[in-house]
């Protein structure tokens, strides 16, 4: 198993939940926003998504710190992000195929929350 920053082996649940922020949380005000999310679900080829996952973060120079695990079992991160960084994210990973209505947290932050990702 692998962490988007080696991933803890999730256990399966048979249903998952669907929450989400409302718009007049995410726009309270904060420079930063701690994001969590999840989603137990099978993910064949689990190595490719990761890599997937790490290209996007690097290609939109998203500044997140946090944990991100990832393997064959499904998603599970506690991050914080500068501005909307972290929800950028969550809502690319939300829009994959194997992550659709996964539960995402979305809470308004003064600074990061993690040292690291």
């Amino acid at each position: 198993a692998d962490t988007v920053s080696g991933a803890r082996n999730l256990d399966s649940v048979s249903e998952t939940q669907k929450a989400t922020a409302t718009p007049e949380d995410a726009s309270k005000k904060g420079s930063h926003q701690l994001i969590t999310f999840f989603m137990f679900t099978k993910v064949p080829c689990y190595e490719k998504e990761l890599e997937e996952h790490r290209a996007f973060i690097e290609t939109n120079e998203l500044e997140l710190r946090g944990r991100i695990y990832l393997n064959g079992q499904g998603v599970n991160a506690q991050m914080s992000g500068k501005g909307t960084d972290g929800e950028t994210y969550a809502r690319w990973v939300e829009k994959r195929t194997h992550f659709n209505g996964m539960r995402i947290s979305i809470y308004p932050i003064d600074a990061q929350a993690h040292p690291k990702l």
